[in-house]
């Protein structure tokens, strides 16, 4: 062996120490992909952080290590069969990335008859109408996610106009009424509105409220108006109770009611990491799981979602 060799196999160089992790990576990233797999099956917080990671951290991961196989392809100037197995495993790893970027969306596995459910009043005197919600995605981007699972959207018409001033939109400015009995644990102020249209990436619930229910799970309204917070941590409220009033604070598009249930305390996780539980309404002019969506007719925006009326509300509710 001449000493060049010999040295180099004392010392190996860089570009074999690149090939060393490219050649362990390939597996690496495969058992960590299985394994999050099956905390998918477990379901629970393991089934949370496993869907977390396999539609937002490992395609990354899987990305990475197929650049780095690339590049020593390019120095190396030839393409082996561990290469073509890196490139085709890392493709398959990355798949999932597209599941929630919606260009080949795939819901979060969950059902309707997850326990516990929660059966909720209509949160306003007005007529609402669905603007996402549902178990499909076609109806429900929000199924995309799991803390969001069965969250609804709701607006009041007119909606759907694509910018103009606040006070064009119905459900901005009206007044929100508590869903359900509970104990307020969060009552988030001081995040401004902002102009139809102008979609933020902070303070993502904007001004927001977060009920725990007589089951100890969470009911959490968000994009409420700055400064039309009427209760305090620590209140007990009822059901038909005001509380707030619409608002387009945090990431939103246009004056809305954001609402979903979920199993963890939102004080103790953060925002997207939590299991989300279905959600029904009651004693309403309208279906229980009402659906949405909506469609593009000549550059417009045609709201397709159920219409939902409180029946209770003029004789219910609280002053």
């Amino acid at each position: 062996m001449s000493e060049a060799a010999e040295e180099e196999q004392q010392h190996p160089s860089a570009v074999a120490l690149v090939w060393l992790f490219v050649r362990w990576m390939p597996s690496v990233v495969m058992v960590s992909f299985l394994t999050l797999w099956s905390l998918v099956i477990m379901g629970g917080m393991a089934r949370v952080l496993g869907w977390l990671f396999i539609t937002q951290v490992t395609p990354g991961l899987a990305f990475f290590v197929a650049m780095c196989v690339a590049i020593y392809a390019l120095l190396r100037r030839r393409i082996s069969r561990p290469m073509v197995v890196t490139w085709v495993l890392g493709g398959f790893v990355m798949v999932p990335a597209l599941w929630s970027a919606g260009v080949f969306p795939v819901k979060y596995p969950a059902s309707l008859d997850d326990e516990p459910a929660a059966h909720i009043r209509v949160p306003s005197r007005e007529t609402m109408r669905v603007y996402w919600g549902g178990d499909d995605v076609e109806t429900n981007y929000h199924t995309l996610y799991p803390d969001q699972r069965f969250a609804y959207d709701l607006v009041i018409e007119p909606a759907g106009m694509k910018g103009g001033a606040l006070e064009d939109y119905g459900c901005y400015g009206t007044e929100i009424l508590a869903p359900a009995d509970g104990e307020i644990v969060v009552a988030h102020d001081g995040e401004p509105d902002h102009p139809p249209g102008e979609v933020v990436d902070e303070a993502l619930a904007g001004n927001h409220i977060a009920i725990r229910l007589s089951t100890s799970t969470y009911l959490l309204l968000a994009h409420l108006a700055p400064g039309s917070l009427k209760v305090k941590v620590g209140e007990h409220v009822v059901a038909g109770q005001p509380i707030a009033r619409c608002g387009n604070s945090g990431r939103t598009s246009e004056p809305h009611l954001h609402i979903h249930h979920q199993r963890q305390d939102p004080r103790e996780v953060p925002f997207g990491f939590a299991e989300g539980l279905p959600l029904f309404f009651e004693s309403l002019d309208g279906p229980e799981h009402p659906v949405g969506g909506v469609e593009q007719v000549d550059g417009r925006v045609v709201l397709k979602g159920d219409t939902i009326r409180d029946l209770r509300t003029s004789t219910t509710a609280v002053e």
